[in-house]
């Protein structure tokens, strides 16, 4: 009789290197089915999971979980496009859980405004970029001060209380994020006066 291949040898072989060939419909059941066993997968085949591009988002293109930001944070959806967020079936709470456990952003730190400013960077129209652009300033503007807060201090109000200088690694990281998004192309500026008799820089011929 003819043995019966393995199916991890099976996903190695012939799933995994071949994710994006593979009819939507089969590709979302068949890793549907695999994230509900991710427990019992052997443990080379579940960190090869977290590699790999399968999780369509709603732009229709295939993210690594690691590349997604969960659509359950109200936050994350005025700082990304619709390109950062799983879509169906992978929408559903247990199916978002488990992304999270594989790596799936799920709360907002310096890196996460990083990612935006760079996703605003990238994005290809200046209307699209004025927007996202216009609601990152509004976001820092309403929250950084929770944000750095967090940071110096992630425990309890009484504990925080009586650490209150942050430490060398906390300013650190804020120091950081004030270098790197400084460097970011990120907001959009005018390309002519708004007015005919502004003052302006002239245009380098």
């Amino acid at each position: 009789s003819i043995p019966k291949m393995p199916e991890a040898k099976f996903l190695d072989h012939f799933v995994f290197p071949a994710v994006d060939k593979i009819e939507d419909s089969v590709r979302d059941r068949t890793f549907m089915s695999l994230l509900k066993r991710l427990h019992q997968l052997p443990e080379d085949t579940s960190a090869y999971l977290h590699n790999i591009a399968f999780v369509p988002t709603e732009s229709g293109k295939l993210c690594k979980p690691y590349e997604l930001y969960d659509p359950r944070v109200s936050e994350f959806h005025t700082l990304f496009n619709s390109a950062c967020f799983p879509a169906e079936p992978f929408r559903t709470e247990p199916t978002l859980n488990t992304l999270k456990t594989m790596g799936m952003t799920s709360e907002i730190r310096l890196e996460v405004l990083l990612q935006s400013a760079k996703s605003v960077s990238a994005l290809e129209g200046e209307s699209s970029q004025r927007e996202q652009a216009r609601a990152l300033i509004h976001y820092m503007n309403m929250n950084i001060d929770r944000i750095f807060n967090h940071i110096r201090h992630p425990m309890t109000k009484f504990a925080s209380f009586l650490w209150s200088a942050p430490s060398r690694e906390d300013e650190t990281s804020i120091t950081e994020f004030t270098s790197s998004i400084v460097k970011i192309s990120w907001l959009p500026v005018l390309k002519s006066p708004p007015f005919a008799m502004m003052p302006w820089p002239a245009e380098e011929r």
